[in-house]
């Protein structure tokens, strides 16, 4: 996927390739044949790459399994850091971005003894490289799919967390995959992401227990500075941000890479 994303996006041949060419004919290094040839591979990628673009992850799926198929192996989807003493861990982070990867620095840091309960699932080879390294148990695999949620261990998990907005979470949503853990584990609890108000009700229909919606969270971290400022009291606030921020930041890069 990390190869196969970028050379979809960089697909298209560029016009400064046009012109070298151009100027290569113009020295008789170039043949009239190798010019043409190269005028239709620019209009017919100028033209593909626009959906191709649009449509990278698709494109993923399905060429993935060909690439494999010819001997050229991803990463082996359900490889894993096991759990202490083979066990399977209880609570599931499906997806790590900032929220999750926030999440875990804050149990490393107020809950460590839930670490062993921990497992992440996440496609991203340097994610996995790095919680390996920090002793986090993790699978190597995309969390829309039902096979890698089996492989995982995602029907024995007591807590799913997903904390990935629809926006990041590529040829799927969180109703789709709620319901798809729900079918998969239906005595788990589950805890969703909703960018919209309007999607709670069907995340608890289709079987969360919790929701998380971050536009809450953030409406209420900015009322707190409204009444910090009415009073005075928005650098010391400011200070406690700046405290907290600075103790995570460097755990969280370390994880993130960014």
């Amino acid at each position: 996927r990390g190869a196969l994303l970028p050379a979809i996006n960089l697909a298209q041949m560029s016009e400064l390739s046009l012109v070298l060419l151009s100027l290569g004919h113009a020295s008789g290094d170039v043949s009239e044949s190798v010019l043409a040839r190269a005028g239709f591979a620019f209009a017919l990628t100028g033209v593909l790459s626009t959906y191709g673009i649009l449509q990278t992850d698709a494109i993923v799926r399905v060429v993935s399994p060909w690439l494999s198929g010819l001997g050229l192996s991803d990463l082996r989807r359900g490889a894993e850091t096991p759990g202490r003493e083979g066990r399977v861990p209880k609570i599931f982070l499906l997806g790590f971005s900032w929220t999750a990867s926030s999440l875990l620095e804050r149990i490393r840091r107020e809950r460590p003894t839930l670490i062993e309960s921990l497992r992440v699932v996440d496609f991203n080879p340097l994610v996995q490289h790095r919680l390996q390294r920090m002793g986090v148990s993790v699978v190597y695999g995309d969390v829309t799919q039902p096979e890698v949620l089996h492989h995982a261990g995602a029907q024995h998990a007591r807590v799913l967390i997903c904390s990935v907005p629809n926006t990041l979470l590529k040829g799927s949503d969180n109703l789709t995959l709620t319901r798809r853990l729900r079918t998969l584990n239906p005595t788990a609890q589950i805890i969703m992401n909703a960018e919209r108000l309007a999607d709670i009700p069907a995340l608890y229909e289709a079987g969360a227990q919790y929701v998380t919606v971050p536009r809450l969270l953030e409406a209420t971290e900015i009322l707190e500075a409204l009444e910090a400022a009415e009073k005075g009291l928005l650098a010391e606030k400011r200070t406690q941000q700046a405290e907290i921020l600075r103790d995570l930041e460097l755990e969280i890069t370390k994880i993130l890479g960014v």
